[in-house]
């Protein structure tokens, strides 16, 4: 982690309200989709932090970080694999 990635993660948090140590893994995931080029996604199945994170991250840039939501991780690779062009950030 750069401090840099610490940095936005905890900006994230700021924006979206959301406190709580149990959200700093949550908002680094998304802090490093954001940090991506191109779209990015970020696949959970926490729908109460992810998404505001999500929007949040999405602020000023040129293509929004998706989340997805799931409910397991069955299938997951065959949706999108490693030929997808959108990286894929996994948090639990």
């Amino acid at each position: 982690m750069t401090e840099p990635l610490a940095d936005l993660a905890a900006g994230l948090l700021e924006a979206a309200g959301i406190d709580g140590h149990e959200c700093v893994v949550d908002a680094l995931v998304v802090a490093t989709a954001a940090l991506s080029s191109g779209p990015a996604k970020v696949i959970s199945s926490d729908g109460s932090h992810v998404p505001k994170l999500c929007a949040a991250a999405s602020v000023g840039r040129p293509t929004p970080v998706q989340w997805v939501r799931i409910r397991s991780l069955r299938g997951i690779f065959a949706r999108w694999g490693p030929s997808s062009r959108v990286r894929a950030w996994i948090c639990f």
